[in-house]
């Protein structure tokens, strides 16, 4: 599953080429896709999707959507481009020093009618940022060269800040001037180094945030202290100074929170946490989660396993579609929810109705990664049309117009 993983995270980086062929097939057994499912011609279709409103090619590393809006926005090959969302037509680009292409993005934020663009290489990092109306760059944040420093995650904002993960620290910046607010720092105090591993989220003024070893913290978004920190199972208690165990438990997958209750995951297991105290509250394993979804107090995880509904106070188990390959991204509005399967395996995307909990809507035939956005009835994915070889690899972008 680790090595999948890795590559799955990789896909998303990848050069995204394609030539607008759609072809679908209706909902069936989502868990069992037709042996002949990649060469299908069918092209019946039932539910809520309407066809495919427009598409962009783009080659290069590092795809990366986000939408609000009228607009989507997205950064491909050291360029930044706004599309008119219903439309499909460019409304401005801007393009990046030729010195930032090397880097690869960490992923898109909007903020205050401003696009913040995270940037990382092997050992520094930038945080760009652009006037969402017009594209016109504003300030840069650079790590220093050589300080092994990378921003590795989408910008989060506190007031007038932006939170990003730099390394082994987690940094608070001026989003007007650019300077340093606050760095939490975190040495190998804990009897081994302890990196953060998920993106920062930022609510109710805390910072939470998983690591490397299985750890979650919470910290003041205004000052950057430990409010508390959470260790999950098979650890000795991390006040001590020392853990029993140097098994790394890593997610990628970034907490959120619902209502006083936060979610998290270590390599197996979502737990649930007092957002006040860090106390643990319940726990249940679902094998590797990917992400966390909510939707007016629902909480919602794509695993390994499947997608399930979960009750946020107290763990149970409300509903699940048990997926052999994993749910490896979600998105969720009230009614439905857009699921993406694991991209070296099968492939392939459906619509859940979650009234009923049945898919409406199948694609084998499209393999999108796990990057997508939804917003105003509109749905993106970036993917590669099935079968795909080495030799005729066809990637790109996909606006779906949703019915209601």
């Amino acid at each position: 599953m680790g090595q999948r993983f890795i590559l799955g995270v990789a896909l998303c980086l990848v050069v995204f080429m394609w030539d607008g062929g759609h072809n679908c097939q209706a909902a069936r057994d989502w868990t069992t896709p037709s042996a002949d499912s990649a060469n299908s011609n069918s092209t019946d279709k039932i539910g809520v999707l309407h066809d495919v409103k427009w598409t962009a090619k783009s080659g290069a590393v590092g795809v990366r959507v986000i939408s609000t809006g009228s607009r989507a926005f997205v950064f491909d090959n050291g360029i930044l481009t706004a599309y008119d969302q219903d439309r499909g037509s460019i409304l401005w680009t801007s393009s990046l020093d030729p010195a930032s292409h090397d880097m690869y993005v960490t992923g898109l934020s909007l903020y205050r009618k401003v696009l913040y663009v995270g940037l990382a290489s092997s050992e520094q990092g930038e945080l760009l940022s652009f006037q969402m109306d017009t594209g016109k760059p504003r300030s840069v944040v650079s790590t220093s060269p050589g300080s092994m420093a990378p921003i590795l995650s989408p910008p989060a904002f506190w007031n007038d800040s932006v939170i990003v993960r730099e390394g082994n620290q987690v940094c608070s910046y001026g989003i007007e001037d650019g300077k340093l607010r606050w760095r939490q720092q975190f040495p190998a105090s804990y009897g081994q180094i302890v990196l953060p591993s998920s993106h920062p989220v930022v609510s109710d003024g805390k910072v939470y945030f998983n690591s490397d070893l299985g750890i979650a913290f919470a910290l003041d978004a205004g000052t950057g202290r430990t409010v508390w920190k959470f260790a999950s199972d098979g650890y000795s208690s991390i006040s001590a100074g020392a853990i029993s165990k140097t098994t790394l438990r890593i997610t990628y997958c970034a907490p959120i929170r619902i209502n006083h209750v936060l979610l998290i995951a270590d390599d197996s297991t979502i737990f649930g946490l007092d957002t006040t105290t860090g106390m643990n509250l319940w726990k249940v394993k679902l094998g590797h989660t990917f992400s966390f979804a909510s939707v007016e107090g629902r909480a919602f995880a794509a695993t390994t396993t499947g997608f399930y509904e979960l009750d946020p106070s107290t763990g149970q188990i409300m509903r699940s579609r048990t997926v052999p390959d994993g749910i490896w991204a979600c998105a969720v509005s009230k009614d439905r929810a857009i699921l993406t399967h694991d991209p070296i395996t099968t492939g392939g995307w459906e619509i859940l109705d979650l009234r009923t909990w049945s898919p409406t809507y199948v694609d084998w035939v499209f393999r999108p990664d796990p990057v997508l956005a939804v917003s105003d009835g509109m749905l993106f994915l970036v993917g590669s049309n099935q079968p795909a070889t080495e030799a005729n690899i066809e990637r790109g972008f996909r606006a779906y117009k949703l019915g209601k």
